[in-house]
């Protein structure tokens, strides 16, 4: 495993304020772009879950707009700096709910002694009718339904965790559509602690599924749509290390497609200071703009906040349609997304959830539009490249793709000399440069894919090849 090579990061795909925003804190905190940028959609999914769905086109199944997300960044690369700049916002609200959680501790171990104290008398005047040989039926209906009111421990205000066990953070999911943040900069706490052996329950909670746990006392936790962030900055050793020992089981099961991973290029030896006091007016506006999408705290703890629904406006189906059908033509055994096609599976549903977030963080009105899924799009893309370089078995170009390239330098020659007229299939495999038949065929039908050219057969049953004047250029 390797730093991928590296392309451009796309921050022209965000929103304003949140480019505004991860402009300013590159300036000021000089961490690599990419780093940034991963930690600004993570704060957006933290305070968007449980509350914002996108619709799935075609199919119409509701899925949260919650990103896993992976940044591999070594010592010294400001991780903590960025996420304590990021999150600030969400760090501040947990803080909130963490003293009103103690106020509503202290009411409940009030409110519990007294339910205790009833509870004891009416089991002592049950034993004592019980030994009087009375009849004691009524008392045990009035215990039963005296049972049934015990006061419920309050929850945990706070969401933002660094690592749990499986128990514990069913037990902080355990109703119907509870929501955590998984959320560290100093990975190897992750790593090496148990969440990480419970790839299947993160691959449900991903879906925004429901996962049951019964225990051997008889208490059974039923955690129902469950949404939850996970968002790891860690050192390249220990995720090395880990991949080491796990092997290819979390790969296996979807676990790491469900990731955007990116390992950004270091910024080190470039971080010259000057002085100039920083300014952070607009990580401010990006913080305002969370906290809209975050609601009303009291809302929120009432279970009052109203769930927002996002879906494709027709343009953007339109799009995604494409999207879908790029993606099966790179999944295909000739394609250069072959080999993580667990990755491709995942890819189109991530950009319609990043289009969502963009769309809500935005306060866009109406349904989603083209031209905000097109950016998610573009995000995927950068996401596809990174996880390709470090997870593919090879980083060859594939066959069919040098042959297909050399085609089609062929064909730019024919459809000058041709004058853009139609061309003998079977001449060119005859006269060009991919041979035999079994490599040609590939690389033409890759060209066809890719509306570059298209095919015509005639009267006598030959095919013709037509080349597309929009793609080859016109003819002078």
């Amino acid at each position: 495993m390797n730093p991928p090579l590296q392309s451009v990061y796309p921050l022209h795909a965000f929103p304003i304020e949140a480019r505004r925003a991860i402009e300013e804190v590159q300036a000021n905190i000089k961490a690599p772009l990419a780093l940034i940028g991963s930690s600004v959609l993570s704060a957006m999914s933290a305070a968007a879950q449980g509350r914002v769905m996108v619709k799935m086109p075609i199919i119409g199944t509701l899925r949260p707009v919650t990103m896993y997300s992976l940044v591999i960044a070594d010592s010294g690369e400001r991780k903590g700096g960025v996420d304590a700049k990021i999150f600030g916002s969400l760090r501040q609200r947990d803080e909130v709910r963490k003293a009103r959680y103690s106020e509503q501790l202290l009411r409940h171990m009030s409110e519990h002694r007294l339910w205790k104290a009833v509870q004891t008398d009416l089991i002592k005047k049950i034993t004592k009718l019980t030994l009087a040989g009375e009849s004691e039926e009524e008392l045990r209906e009035h215990l039963l339904e005296h049972d049934r009111k015990e006061p419920k421990r309050p929850r945990a205000g706070t969401r933002l965790r660094q690592n749990l066990t499986m128990r514990a953070l069913l037990d902080d999911l355990d109703g119907d559509g509870k929501s955590l943040v998984i959320l560290s900069d100093e990975g190897q706490i992750v790593f090496e602690g148990p969440l990480l052996q419970s790839t299947g329950f993160l691959n449900t909670a991903w879906e925004g599924g429901s996962i049951q746990l019964n225990r051997a006392n008889g208490v059974s936790v039923s955690a129902e749509n469950v949404s939850i962030t996970f968002s790891i900055m860690v050192q390249s050793s220990v995720l090395r290390s880990h991949l080491r020992k796990q092997g290819d089981g979390p790969r296996g099961t979807g676990f790491w497609a469900r990731f955007l991973i990116t390992w950004p290029e270091s910024t080190m030896g470039t971080r010259f200071e000057y002085d100039v006091d920083p300014t952070w007016d607009r990580l401010h506006e990006f913080h305002l703009l969370l906290e809209n999408m975050m609601g009303n705290i009291e809302d929120e703890e009432a279970a009052q906040l109203e769930q927002i629904v996002c879906e494709l406006d027709q343009d953007a189906r339109a799009l995604w349609v494409e999207l879908i059908n790029r993606t099966e033509l790179m999944i295909q055994p000739w394609g250069q997304m072959n080999d993580i096609r667990d990755f491709a599976s995942k890819a189109c549903e991530i950009a319609v959830r990043i289009a969502a977030l963009f769309h809500h963080f935005s306060q866009q009105t109406g349904k989603i539009s083209r031209d905000t899924l097109q950016r998610a799009a573009d995000i995927v893309e950068y996401h596809i490249h990174q996880y390709k370089n470090l997870f593919s078995n090879s980083t060859e170009l594939p066959q069919v793709y040098a042959d297909a390239l050399a085609l089609e330098n062929y064909l730019h020659t024919q459809y000058q000399q041709s004058g853009g007229q139609a061309i003998p299939r079977n001449q060119i495999l005859k006269n060009g440069p991919v041979r035999p038949k079994s490599r040609f065929d590939p690389a033409l039908q890759m060209l066809v894919y890719a509306n570059k050219i298209s095919e015509t057969k005639d009267a006598f049953r030959r095919t013709w090849i037509w080349m597309s004047p929009q793609y080859f250029g016109s003819v002078v």
